[in-house]
């Protein structure tokens, strides 16, 4: 059995929390006083995965992103955090440190890849690496799709090979950042419109493979991270029920 505080004190050795951005609102978010034997790490904290912790026996829930950003004006009884909180369900929140930490969402996302990471860029967020054989911007496309198992990708393709590529999960502006380190090619996980603008203006390949598909399998990273250092005192579980909101009609 472990408390809520043990799997925040954890992860902060991991991740650390006082690395996140300013805007950001990670840690120990709610904590419901008991312990447990079961942890379920998520991407979200939605109603769809508070109740999968309650199906699981889960008393602690972790996720990548923050169930109370920007902070809560009103709940309703079925809203995903009054649901936690019926149910004695803590919820832990590793965002933009997770981003961040060595071993993280973006150390993941370039090893989804193949890359050999080569440095950082974007205040150290993002991850800047080399593909072992350099493609074209069509194929680096397809390969980035292949390699997330993405149903669907936007790209606005460049004006050079791909060989040096840039890659940051989830919506942060790296398009210049990554044309700044030297980058080829971006991955991302979503571009709005004035920054795809930007990207062809530079030459620069950028794909945009979804804020779930860039990010998803970072969680499960930390989740094990967690696991070796509780030996044996509770189970962890990766979700299976947190999904990307998005179809490809």
């Amino acid at each position: 059995m472990v408390s809520a505080g043990q799997i925040a004190e954890i992860i902060d050795g991991f991740a650390p929390f006082d690395s996140a951005e300013d805007f950001d609102n990670v840690g120990l978010l709610y904590e419901s006083g008991r312990e447990t034997s079961g942890i379920l790490f998520a991407l979200d904290i939605t109603a769809e995965t508070v109740n999968e912790a309650v199906f699981r026996n889960c008393g602690i829930l972790v996720s990548h992103h923050p169930a109370m950003l920007g902070g809560i004006t009103r709940l309703r009884f079925d809203d995903a955090v009054a649901r936690a909180v019926k149910n004695d369900v803590s919820l832990i929140a590793a965002h933009t440190n997770l981003d961040r930490a060595r071993g993280g969402i973006n150390d993941v996302l370039a090893g989804l890849l193949g890359l050999s990471v080569s440095g950082v860029f974007c205040e150290d967020i993002g991850r800047i690496g080399v593909l072992k054989e350099a493609m074209s911007p069509e194929d680096f496309a397809g390969y980035v799709k292949a390699r997330l198992g993405c149903k669907a990708v936007f790209a606005v393709l460049g004006e050079h090979a791909v060989k040096t590529v840039a890659v940051g999960g989830g919506s942060y502006d790296f398009v210049r950042p990554a044309q700044d380190a030297g980058a080829d090619a971006l991955l991302t996980g979503e571009l709005k419109h004035h920054q795809a603008l930007e990207a062809k203006s530079l030459g620069l390949t950028a794909v945009a493979a979804g804020h779930f598909a860039t990010e998803n399998r970072g969680i499960f990273a930390l989740r094990q991270h967690v696991e070796k250092q509780l030996r044996g005192k509770a189970e962890c579980f990766d979700s299976d029920r947190g999904t990307d909101p998005l179809s490809v009609i």
